[in-house]
């Protein structure tokens, strides 16, 4: 090879060592990543920020960041994360089983465990159907089983997935798979000592939630049990319907209109809480015994940063005295 051809080759390779310094050297304007308290007793980095909103007003008290995944939000008490509002502190379980106890009061974390090691009071767990412990399972085979507290199968019925459960009862889904062809819960809510069928009936919805008296059932599409003709006019007004069943009787308790297309809502400490999403993630709150619409509030993402610049959505969402703590957690750019 040439001499000229090899000078060639030296300058291609130094201007492109050149380029890869000046790059790595030039200004960094992204957005960097989200991240915790310093004070906190684990500083997370990620795109899931923990809001505290004022339980009465919703108004934002504060924010922190804690983690890139969350797989629950409770506060400890009698009725696990049902009726639990008196708790001074949140946990959040997240980033491979690590919990955050974060102090209700101020958005804090004030300490940081597994979830093996935390006291037997503070575990948050399904409702249990009775003040025995026993809890409402799905089985693998499409089943619904009650356990005892010590593990031990009270009553199993086939056919049936499990929608919600409290000590009021347990509500199963009997058309899996939606055979009907229209989005409907065909319930039947189940006694927890026997699991005879106290009521059955077909109702429009999505998913569920059981209170002490109530089952909530949210539907993306307005209470009509179809799903809009997406080439007819475009839909107007509230874009999903919250309903609560008396779980005595089936009888409709009251009903309420939200902006949105919820998934789900979640139940703590006599709210019903319905995420939702007005140019960026919401979260009204229901009263659960009278079905009144306490407030809509628009939530900040503190997880935003990073990859994850995009709005996102509602991981979960629980109640601690006068707080409502719900976990947000922020999106990537959607990409082809």
């Amino acid at each position: 090879m040439r001499r000229s051809t090899w000078i060639g080759f030296g300058i291609v390779i130094g201007m492109a060592a050149l380029l890869a310094i000046g790059w790595r050297l030039l200004p960094d304007d992204s957005t960097p990543q989200a991240k915790g308290r310093e004070g906190d007793a684990c500083r997370a980095t990620g795109p899931v920020g923990l809001v505290g909103l004022d339980a009465r007003t919703g108004e934002e008290r504060w924010a922190n960041v804690v983690g890139h995944d969350v797989a629950n939000v409770w506060t400890a008490g009698p009725d696990g994360d049902v009726t639990s509002g008196g708790s001074g502190h949140v946990f959040v379980i997240g980033d491979s089983g690590r919990v955050r106890r974060v102090d209700a009061g101020s958005g804090a974390v004030v300490a940081c465990t597994s979830i093996r090691e935390l006291a037997s009071e503070d575990i948050g767990h399904p409702a249990w159907v009775d003040a025995s412990g026993a809890l409402a399972r799905d089985r693998t085979t499409r089943s619904v089983e009650v356990v005892e507290a010590d593990g031990r199968s009270r009553w199993v019925e086939d056919g049936r997935v499990l929608v919600a459960a409290s000590a009021g009862g347990i509500a199963t889904q009997t058309n899996l798979g939606y055979e009907a062809g229209a989005p409907d819960l065909a319930i039947e809510v189940l006694e927890p000592a026997t699991g005879a069928v106290r009521w059955a009936k077909a109702v429009p919805g999505l998913s569920g939630i059981a209170t002490a008296t109530h089952l909530v059932v949210v539907d993306q599409f307005g209470g009509s049990g179809e799903v809009p003709d997406p080439t007819g006019p475009a839909a107007t007004g509230p874009g999903a319907r919250i309903t609560a069943y008396d779980l005595v009787d089936g009888i409709e308790a009251w009903h309420v209109d939200v902006e949105g297309t919820p998934q789900a809502a979640f139940a703590d400490a006599g709210l019903v809480l319905v995420p939702g999403f007005d140019g960026a993630p919401t979260l009204t709150a229901v009263d659960e015994a009278t079905g009144k619409l306490r407030w809509t509030q628009h939530l900040s993402e503190p997880g935003r940063g990073g990859d994850a610049t995009e709005h996102g959505g509602i991981d979960g969402a629980a109640v601690a005295g006068d707080v409502v703590a719900v976990a947000v957690r922020s999106a990537e750019p959607y990409r082809d």
